[in-house]
């Protein structure tokens, strides 16, 4: 499985690292299968779909289409909804 980590509102991916790094030491996911989305949560002219069009992007550009697991926080959930 990959994992993909999706931040919230004014944050950015590099704050949950910490989170892969849980994941991958619990041996849930190898580390090379944990993926961060960065988006500006911050741009004022952004909207949802604005975001939601830049995860399909980063998706399909680093795993195809292949499946997925997400976490999300706070508003990276309402990005991964918009998806």
């Amino acid at each position: 499985n990959k994992l993909l980590i999706v931040h919230g509102y004014s944050d950015g991916s590099t704050s949950f690292t910490g989170l892969g790094d849980y994941f991958v030491a619990k041996g849930r996911y190898r580390r090379e299968d944990v993926f961060y989305l960065d988006y500006s949560s911050m741009d004022d002219e952004a909207t949802f779909h604005d975001f939601a069009d830049k995860l399909d992007y980063d998706h399909r550009t680093r795993l195809g289409t292949e499946r997925v697991d997400v976490a999300c926080h706070s508003t990276g959930s309402l990005v991964v909804r918009a998806w």
